[in-house]
């Protein structure tokens, strides 16, 4: 039967339910940010995905590259506007990454 308790990233101890902290060596576990959940958010919202997973100041590069560069293409040259759909496909590829670096308890 599986269990669904979670075990510490810093032991490997399990760790008790509802624990704000590890018993064995006092380590508080992070949430766990689902990549898949990234992606949406990037792709719905450059840049959303960034925050989800605790990366701010990216996130907001992300929003603010994107704005900047749509409007650029507009003003610049308007025929290849359709090139602004390129970024949230970068960014939700760049959200995934990050989501999978913040779960990964070695860095």
């Amino acid at each position: 039967m599986p269990s669904d308790r979670e075990y510490c990233s810093a032991c490997g101890a399990q760790l008790p339910a509802l624990s704000d902290e590890c018993r064995e060596c006092g380590h508080e576990p992070t949430p766990h940010k689902r990549p898949w959940l990234a992606v949406v958010l990037s792709v719905l919202l450059t840049g959303a995905g960034q925050l989800y997973v605790g990366k701010v100041r990216r996130g907001l590069a992300w929003l603010g590259g994107a704005v900047a560069f749509a409007a650029v293409l507009v003003v610049a040259v308007p025929s290849l506007t359709f090139l602004a759909y390129l970024l949230p496909v970068a960014a939700a590829a760049d959200a995934y990454v990050m989501a999978m670096y913040v779960n990964d308890p070695t860095h």
